[in-house]
């Protein structure tokens, strides 16, 4: 009997367990995919950060111009270049195109990470030709025309003659808009918002920052606005 008692309490102690281990530490979550790296030109803290091309039947366009400068500045040095139809640039990144329309900015101050809102109205506000006059009273200025979506937009820093932005490319007229981030003519009836990691302009290269993917384009392409 007290063989059976010993044996019964040997097996009892055989079948005890190590105290379980405590799970392993997740790893940190992954940051952002860093975006390709891209040159410096001068003004380029100055950025375009929204652009919607209403589509047909609405005339809801904007375009929002971001300051991701360390300072409050004033838009007195810069200028909105518009190619409607296209135009024509000699030298690469460098001058007003021939043949488009150019609009001096206002001496506006832009607080640091604040906007400045353009929207679209040739006509009087309340009418068709007009944006939503809930959409023009949030903005801080309007302008008869803002492209249809297959226009070159540029932002033209004046002391230097450069573009510290811009959205499609100076050339012929592009009937169908640019692609970006995969998107196919994506400038044209839909909504482009900047990803946040960007923090300056295109400095005139308006293909790397549309990218060929959602993961190397420097734009969140919105649902069709038509």
């Amino acid at each position: 009997m007290a063989t059976l008692i010993l044996f019964s309490a040997s097996l009892q102690h055989a079948f005890v367990l190590p105290p379980a281990s405590p799970p392993p530490a997740l790893p940190p979550p992954s940051p952002p995919p860093a975006l390709p790296r891209q040159a410096r030109c001068r003004g380029d803290c100055i950025f375009f950060s929204e652009y919607l091309e209403a589509g047909p039947g609405s005339a809801d366009t904007y375009l929002e111009i971001f300051n991701g400068c360390p300072t409050a500045m004033s838009l007195e040095n810069y200028k909105l270049v518009l190619c409607r139809e296209g135009c024509v640039l000699a030298v690469p990144g460098v001058g007003v195109p021939e043949g488009s329309v150019v609009v001096n900015l206002p001496n506006f101050m832009v607080a640091e990470h604040g906007t400045f809102v353009i929207t679209y109205c040739e006509g009087q506000p309340g009418t068709a030709s007009c944006a939503d006059g809930n959409l023009v009273g949030r903005g801080d200025a309007s302008y008869r025309d803002l492209g249809d979506g297959n226009e070159f937009i540029g932002l033209l820093f004046a002391p230097s003659l450069t573009f510290a932005d811009q959205i499609g490319t100076v050339g012929e007229y592009n009937l169908d808009g640019w692609d970006v981030a995969g998107v196919a003519s994506a400038t044209r009836d839909h909504k482009l918002t900047r990803k946040p990691q960007v923090s300056r302009g295109n400095c005139g290269d308006w293909p790397q920052s549309a990218g060929i993917g959602e993961s190397d384009s420097q734009w969140i392409v919105g649902p069709p606005t038509r």
